[in-house]
C-alpha cells in the first residue's frame, strides 16, 4: 500500500517537473513527447528497482518535487551565458543579414531559427521584449548581456545607418575581449610570481630552521611571517577584486 502510493506521487512529481520543462522551452515541440515517455518510464523502472528502499525512493522523488523550483534559474544562468559567448556571431549574423536586404527584427527571428536552443529562446524572448515592449532586465540578469540588448534595442528603434551601428558595436566587444583576455593573463602572472616567492621563502625559512634553529629567533620569525602573509593576502585579494577600465 505504501510503495503505490509513493509510486503514485513519483508519477505525479514526474508529471510536474514535464510541466516545468515545457514552460522552460527546454526541448522543441516534437520531442516533448518523446521526452514525456522516457521520464514516465524511468520513474516506472526506479519504482519497481527501489521498491524495498522506501527512504532512498521518498528522497528521489521529493528531490524530482523540488527540482522546478531551483532549476529555472540555473538553466536561464546557463542560457545567459551561452548568447554572452555567441554575441560577437549574433552580430555577424544579423550584419549578413542586413546586407542582403532583410529587416532587423526578420534577421533575429531567422536567427532563433538556425542557432542553438538556448540561444534560440533568448531571441525569441528579444523579439517578444521589442513587439511588447517589456523590459529588459525580465529577459536577463547578466549586467554585460542586459547592455548588449540595450543596444541592439536602440538599433531597432534607429533606421539610421543601422549596419554601422552594429559594426561598431561588434568592434566594441571584440576590443574588450581582448583586452580581457590581456588583463587575465596579467593577473595569472601576478599570481603566480607570488606563489613562486612563497616557495622560496618557505625554503629560506627552512633553511634558518637547519642552520640557526626557529627557537632562537621566535619574535623575529613570527614578524617575517606576518608581514609576509598580510603581503601575501593582500595581493590575491587585489586580484580577485580589481576590475580593469577600458
Amino acid at each position: 500500500m505504501i510503495w503505490s502510493l509513493l509510486s503514485i506521487f513519483g508519477l505525479w512529481c514526474a508529471h510536474r517537473t514535464l510541466l516545468s520543462l515545457e514552460d522552460l522551452q527546454l526541448f522543441p515541440g516534437e520531442s516533448l513527447s518523446k521526452v514525456r515517455i522516457v521520464i514516465f518510464l524511468m520513474v516506472i523502472a526506479l519504482n519497481f528497482l527501489l521498491r524495498e528502499h522506501f527512504f532512498l525512493l521518498w528522497g528521489i522523488h521529493v528531490v524530482i518535487f523540488l527540482s522546478p523550483g531551483w532549476w529555472p534559474a540555473f538553466i536561464q544562468r546557463r542560457r545567459e551565458l551561452r548568447v554572452k559567448r555567441e554575441r560577437t556571431a549574433i552580430l555577424d549574423f544579423l550584419i549578413q543579414s542586413l546586407c542582403s536586404g532583410q529587416g532587423f527584427r526578420a534577421a533575429i527571428r531567422k536567427y532563433s531559427q538556425i542557432c542553438a536552443p538556448p540561444t534560440a529562446y533568448m531571441a525569441k524572448e528579444f523579439l517578444s521584449v521589442l513587439e511588447y515592449q517589456k523590459p529588459l532586465n525580465e529577459l536577463a540578469t547578466e549586467p554585460q548581456l542586459i547592455l548588449f540588448f540595450q543596444e541592439l534595442e536602440q538599433v531597432d528603434r534607429s533606421a539610421h545607418k543601422t549596419i554601422d551601428r552594429l559594426k561598431a558595436l561588434r568592434r566594441k566587444l571584440l576590443m574588450e575581449k581582448n583586452f580581457r583576455q590581456k588583463s587575465r593573463q596579467a593577473l595569472l602572472q601576478v599570481r603566480f610570481q607570488s606563489w613562486i616567492i612563497s616557495g622560496m621563502y618557505l625554503f629560506l625559512l627552512f633553511y634558518i630552521h637547519l642552520e640557526f634553529g626557529l627557537a632562537r629567533n621566535k619574535s623575529l620569525i613570527f614578524v617575517s611571517i606576518s608581514f609576509f602573509t598580510a603581503g601575501l593576502l593582500w595581493v590575491q585579494k587585489m586580484g580577485r577584486t580589481y576590475r580593469w577600465k577600458l
